[in-house]
């Protein structure tokens, strides 16, 4: 925690206590939450299966080990840091297809963490008022039970609670495009609107559609490796201040 980062949390909760319609909307994945845990226990699984323990002796027997991953988000650029760089290519497109059926599916996201500070933070903003949306680029088909029960597990506010939780109606849209799209379907005129995102492709499109949300960027790791990181904005590594 910096001060500069305490004080713009803190200015932010000031700021809502006074407010008649406050709302916020946060990401999910590396904003309110560490998705390392949910990889780490991909590839722990996959180290245990039968089927690639045959094919992949000596990998499997290393991925069982790991106990640490790299603050960062595909699984090549784990594997860069796990120095496993030299095995045969059908190991890394069976561990990509592995990875990618369970990263992006229900059983898994209970593992996700939170950042330090985020349930206390966001359950702080609700408590001043302020209108909880869970914006994500999660899909309702594989993804919906797993984030309700993961909310629930970490004790983020709730649909019960007057959250409100909107995910992708199907997963092959695009995640920037559906977040401005919902940004701009909103009727409700929320006064101030902050927004807390990592993805920079996603803060781009929403600053550039909608100017009057006020963006916080969540400075963890994003997917979009060649895009730079709006050093325009406030930012915050966690919610703790």
């Amino acid at each position: 925690m910096t001060p500069k980062q305490s004080e713009l949390l803190i200015n932010l909760l000031n700021r809502a206590h006074k407010s008649k319609k406050p709302g916020a909307i946060f990401d999910l994945d590396s904003t309110l939450f560490q998705v390392n845990p949910r990889t780490l226990k991909i590839l722990h699984n996959f180290a245990s299966d039968k089927n690639f323990q045959k094919k992949y002796k000596e990998e499997t027997k290393k991925l069982s080990g790991v106990k640490d991953l790299a603050n960062t988000y595909y699984v090549k650029e784990q594997l860069i840091h796990l120095k496993m760089t030299d095995s045969p290519r059908p190991f890394y497109e069976d561990l990509y297809r592995y990875w990618k059926e369970h990263f992006f599916s229900d059983d898994l996201l209970i593992h996700d963490e939170p950042y330090e500070g985020a349930s206390e933070f966001v359950h702080e903003l609700l408590s001043h008022g302020v209108q909880i949306i869970y914006l994500t680029g999660r899909n309702i088909q594989n993804m919906l039970r797993g984030t309700r029960e993961s909310l629930k597990e970490w004790d983020f506010p709730t649909e019960d609670d007057g959250a409100t939780l909107v995910l992708k109606p199907q997963k092959e849209m695009d995640d920037a495009e559906f977040k401005r799209d919902y940004f701009l379907s909103l009727e409700t005129n929320f006064d101030p609107l902050w927004f807390f995102e990592n993805e920079p492709k996603n803060i781009e499109l929403v600053e550039k559609t909608s100017p009057n949300v006020e963006i916080v960027f969540f400075d963890s790791v994003h997917s979009e490796s060649k895009q730079r990181s709006p050093k325009h904005l406030p930012t915050i590594q966690s919610f703790k201040y």
